[in-house]
């Protein structure tokens, strides 16, 4: 039974860590669209 505790508290954590990459990925894309336009803008 610890054992698939422990599994389950390591899969919850590999999810945050997941879903904090995707965060940090789609937030960064955004940043760079928003660059982009105003880089279009500019020229």
């Amino acid at each position: 039974m610890k054992n698939e505790c422990c599994v389950d508290f390591i899969q919850i954590e590999e999810g945050k860590r997941l879903l904090a990459f995707f965060v940090f990925d789609w937030a960064g894309m955004i940043c760079l669209s928003e660059n982009m336009d105003m880089n279009n803008h500019v020229i």
